[in-house]
């Protein structure tokens, strides 16, 4: 076994979900490992300078690297830790310090930040998106040189022919063998090449004269989610808030019609996507301008470090997998932290998929739980502290 690789399997004690306490997940897979190798056989660390890391999930490759520099008392090197997960970028630091290891040379940015920093080396994980596979290829061709050198990483069946292709646009792509089911894609950049950064995807939400801002990764990116839909039709109208929270705000569709519907003094919208607080904030700037001044947008895991006892209503359509993992992980905490922040009387509505059993986990939590409404496929449920 190779020295990085012992790096993560030995010397780095991660979590796959950075804060879940399930000791059978783990922060890296066989394409982080398949980019370590290949560093070492190229030898392309050695020099140091600067390095730009796209979609390290939770910092195994950072702090893999990291740690190689730290042993060979390298102090000549940046990385740029770039990506569209507030929560990625929270786990690699969590990782960085569980480890010992000194974060003062990592620069976290997000997916819709410029970086003037030329890179000397691009590491690349390969998003299932690829819209944002074809923002992150033009980023890499903004800040590339003649002499920037680059890989890519992912599962060898994510690899297909229209996504070699996409690289082929930024310079010649050589994908090598697959091992562990993963390939490696070296990427010949071309600063010259043709590649222009994805167009907002911008469309009219059905039976209103509303906009939906859309960015590249944000998800149902090009129509409608068919769990929002459902939800839309039973969210409050005609109602006085002091504090409402849309929690995963996606898009920003809740907060559209919540703030179009009723009389709101604070709205708070969060999402561990930057992307989609983007698409959030521009989605009501292009529709309700008046109403931007009772809004905050926010970068969060759930409810971190919002004091209890505040809010009138928490919105959430919440998410049943991380990547490629599916958990209820996600859910629970934030109806936890959704009874938390509630004032008492405060309501928490949800829309889920009706196999998820969400009645349970909120009739469990809070003491009550109602169905709203219910089809084929999806409930609305609202729980009352």
């Amino acid at each position: 076994m190779n020295r990085y690789v012992e790096l993560i399997d030995q010397a780095l004690t991660l979590e796959r979900f950075p804060f879940s306490q399930d000791p059978n997940l783990q922060a890296w897979d066989a394409a982080d490992e398949y980019l370590l190798n290949q560093l070492r056989e190229r030898g392309w660390l050695q020099q140091g300078g600067t390095i730009h890391i796209y979609n390290d999930t939770f910092g195994a490759l950072t702090a893999a690297l990291v740690s190689w520099f730290a042993e060979q008392n390298c102090s000549d090197y940046n990385i740029i830790n770039r990506g569209d997960s507030f929560l990625s970028h929270q786990g690699c630091r969590n990782n960085l310090q569980d480890n010992r290891l000194a974060d003062d040379r990592v620069v976290y940015v997000d997916s819709l930040q410029d970086v003037a920093e030329a890179a000397d080396l691009v590491l690349l994980k390969v998003p299932k998106n690829h819209t944002l596979l074809q923002q992150q290829l033009a980023q890499v061709k903004a800040t590339a040189t003649e002499h920037t050198k680059m890989l890519a990483a992912a599962k060898a069946k994510a690899l297909t022919r229209n996504v070699i292709d996409m690289f082929n646009q930024l310079g010649a792509a050589n994908p090598s063998l697959a091992w562990k089911k993963c390939r490696v894609v070296d990427c010949q950049i071309e600063p010259t090449s043709d590649l222009q950064v994805p167009d907002l995807n911008v469309w009219p939400l059905e039976n209103t004269e509303y906009n939906l801002v859309n960015h590249a990764n944000v998800f149902a990116r090009q129509y409608l989610d068919i769990g929002a839909r459902f939800f839309l039709q039973y969210l409050p109208k005609e109602q006085q808030y002091h504090e409402v929270i849309d929690l995963g705000c996606g898009n920003g569709v809740l907060s559209l019609m919540l703030l179009a519907q009723n009389k709101i003094d604070k709205l708070i919208a969060i999402d561990e996507s930057y992307m989609a607080l983007a698409s959030t904030e521009q989605t009501i700037k292009e529709n309700l301008p008046a109403q931007l001044v009772h809004c905050q947008f926010q970068a969060n895991n759930c409810l971190d470090g919002f004091e209890g006892a505040r809010s009138d209503l928490v919105v959430c359509n919440p998410p049943f997998h991380q990547n490629n993992a599916i958990t209820d992980d996600i859910a629970w905490q934030m109806f936890r932290d959704a009874k938390r922040v509630l004032k008492r009387g405060g309501k928490l509505m949800i829309v889920g998929n009706q196999h998820l059993a969400y009645h349970i986990k909120l009739q469990r939590l809070f003491g009550n739980c109602e169905t709203l409404a219910s089809n084929k496929k999806f409930v609305i449920l609202e729980a009352v502290k």
